[in-house]
């Protein structure tokens, strides 16, 4: 591997100034945005599911005032193992709490928010970690770019990327991609600088450490990035100096997940995120290859959040598009053709999203056009370190990834960090000489990020609006059953204190009807698909039709118990 390009840096220096007045004046105002946006969203409803299980766990601890992540379970005496628990994924763990998070990092911080402001207020975390993100960013392009202040990666990262949708969210995402991004970071400073490289070294360790106690793709990142360790200080110094830093971030990273683990085991009797990254990864042979292909297809390229060849082709024509234009303007060439053709590419995405209506917008390239651009000006310029460091982790993270995530999600979530480093590179190799290059394809992912907080405020407040019909027709202390446990679980904090059940296969639906009737409970709402057939549970009959949930697609209708 050609290390040429990247050692000259090995002898220069980031720029002198700290820079840090402007870094915090930017940090400030990115921070006002992201709260001035989180007022406008509303906080009944979440752009991802996963999140009601953490929210649901923050309200009952607040509700009890402790520090317990159990949800508790109303029907538990009649229903120990957990059969007809309402939300997905919930554990039963060995200390006999109902648990529904895997981000114990998060929720634990997150509680004295939600005491004093609830959801809003809870906000602050990832709102913080896409803030942070930022900051990295600008560090990453100082060390790509020795010279330059870093500015427009800080802005243009925080305002038109992913960063800026999970950061009104409340998911682990935001403050897991700024741990990898800094863990990045100290990757470069360790093979860059021979005189603290043990100490950056074990920065990135921590780094990599902390952000796997949150997103399990760091796991992955942490693995490649500590290689890439490894190969370049060896090539660039010595053996003996590859061994000490990565034997030093190796070390700490496995330092921060063992206490980790110890804390989850004295919590909840489990190993909370790390069990589930290694039960996702046992099952990656199990879906198949047309599964993983299309997941990976859909996790880099997909315009349109449907299996749909459209999306792949869109998605791909539009990374061969960015690239050859970049290439272009790197050799050189006068051609118009390169930048019409990328224009018209934009145009039709932008055309076809405007038609088909906000949605989730699933692929990396789309959402984060500037990687497109990092990686052709990468290539380019023998830039091999941000690729090793960014791209490399890809193939191994899109064969352990859960591939039913990859399509209800918005920009490559699993593979943040590739297009934070790729992007970064494209800004840091290519504003200079190509100032209006980089602004056009920012345009284009500002517009992109905008649909995005759009989908976001869009999709929650139809989802409050069908808590709100929900609420409308339940009566007090009335039973409501799920058919579909992932919806139910959008309902976050607004399931505790309610008498909710779940049941999505008729022995759980026959399971339910039986343990009601022996609890004395004389009738149920029953929510199911709102265009099928209608479920018949033993010793009840059906009364009325009380509606629909128009966002959830879903049915509410009132059994009663038969006389």
């Amino acid at each position: 591997m050609d290390l040429r390009a990247d050692a000259e840096l090995a002898t220069r220096t980031v720029a002198p100034q700290p820079l840090y007045r402007q870094s915090l004046a930017i940090s400030a105002v990115l921070f006002c945005v992201f709260i001035a946006l989180s007022f406008v969203l509303d906080p009944n409803a979440y752009l991802s599911t996963d999140v009601g299980g953490k929210t649901a766990s923050l309200e009952a601890m607040t509700e009890r005032g402790d520090w317990d992540l159990d949800m508790g379970y109303w029907f538990e005496e009649s229903d120990p193992d957990g059969t007809l628990y309402p939300f997905a994924h919930t554990h039963h763990t060995p200390n006999g709490q109902w648990v529904n998070t895997t981000s114990y990092t998060m929720v634990y911080p997150a509680r004295l928010l939600w005491s004093v402001g609830g959801a809003r207020a809870a906000l602050l975390l990832p709102i913080l970690g896409a803030v942070l993100t930022a900051v990295a960013a600008r560090a990453l392009e100082r060390r790509l770019s020795p010279g330059s202040d870093g500015a427009w990666s800080q802005w243009l990262v925080g305002l038109a990327s992913p960063v800026a949708i999970y950061a009104l969210d409340f998911w682990e995402h935001s403050l897991g991609l700024a741990a990898m991004a800094f863990g990045v970071v100290a990757v470069f400073d360790t093979v860059n600088g021979s005189e603290r490289a043990v100490r950056s070294a074990a920065l990135a360790g921590l780094a990599f450490g902390l952000a796997a106690t949150m997103r399990q793709e760091a796991l992955v990142y942490g693995f490649v990035n500590g290689l890439v360790v490894l190969v370049v200080v060896a090539r660039r110094r010595s053996p003996l100096a590859a061994l000490s830093a990565g034997g030093a971030m190796a070390a700490v990273a496995l330092s921060v997940l063992t206490a980790y683990t110890v804390v989850n085991q004295m919590l909840v009797g489990d190993l909370g995120r790390l069990s589930r990254g290694a039960a996702t990864a046992a099952s990656a042979s199990d879906d198949g290859f047309e599964a993983r292909l299309s997941a990976a297809g859909a996790t880099i390229l997909y315009v349109l959040n449907g299996d749909h060849p459209m999306s792949y082709m869109l998605g791909f024509v539009l990374l061969v598009a960015l690239m050859w234009l970049t290439m272009s303007a790197l050799r050189g060439q006068t051609s118009e053709l390169p930048r019409m053709f990328a224009l018209a590419m934009g145009i039709l995405i932008a055309l076809l999203l405007l038609v088909l209506g906000p949605r989730f917008v699933p692929g990396m390239i789309p959402t984060t056009p500037l990687a497109a651009v990092g990686l052709a000006a990468a290539i380019h310029h023998r830039r091999w370190l941000p690729l090793a460091c960014g791209l490399l982790p890809v193939p191994l993270l899109l064969s352990v990834q859960f591939p039913q995530g990859a399509l209800p999600q918005w920009g490559g979530r699993y593979l943040l960090l590739t297009g934070l480093v790729l992007m970064v590179t494209g800004i840091a190799l290519v504003r200079e000489q190509h100032p209006r290059l980089i602004g056009g394809v920012a345009v284009g992912a500002l517009a992109i990020t905008i649909f995005g907080t759009t989908w976001s405020y869009i999709r929650m407040d139809e989802i409050t609006d069908d808590w709100d019909a929900l609420n409308a027709v339940t009566e007090e202390n009335e039973v409501v059953v799920w058919r579909d446990f992932v919806k139910a679980r959008e309902a976050g904090p607004l399931m505790i204190g309610e008498r909710w059940l779940g049941a999505a296969w008729q022995d759980d639906q026959e399971l339910a009807a039986e343990l009601m009737a022996e609890q004395g409970i004389d009738q149920f709402i029953w929510i199911d698909e709102a265009d099928g057939d209608l479920e018949e549970f033993p010793g009840y009959e059906m009364g009325e039709v009380l509606g629909e949930m128009d966002f959830f697609g879903q049915r509410m209708t009132r059994f009663v118990l038969a006389e």
